[in-house]
């Protein structure tokens, strides 16, 4: 990453593609990206944070009246013991 990142700012880009892989969804990345100015093509790295947590995800799609597929609300309440509920509901 901090190559890409040395690479960017030695050649004057004013944005960066990240194809697809662990880039296009590295927060952090797209952060310094940010922090240096240059523009990311692709969402930010608020919303790539968001679309990463699974449960925040799904709350931010039913706040923003998108359907979801039903689940447990126990989860979105109850995050400190998500260990144990998929412990009880899961094999693993």
């Amino acid at each position: 990453m901090k190559k890409i990142l040395d690479a960017v700012k030695q050649t004057g880009a004013d944005a960066v593609h990240p194809g697809y892989g662990f880039l296009s969804e590295n927060t952090n990345f797209v952060a310094e990206l940010e922090k240096a100015g240059i523009t990311f093509i692709g969402p930010n790295s608020k919303a790539i944070s968001q679309m990463g947590d699974k449960i925040a995800s799904k709350i931010l799609a039913k706040d923003a009246k998108v359907n979801t597929i039903p689940g447990t609300k126990m989860c979105s309440k109850n995050r400190t013991q998500m260990p144990l509920i998929l412990s009880l509901f899961c094999r693993v």
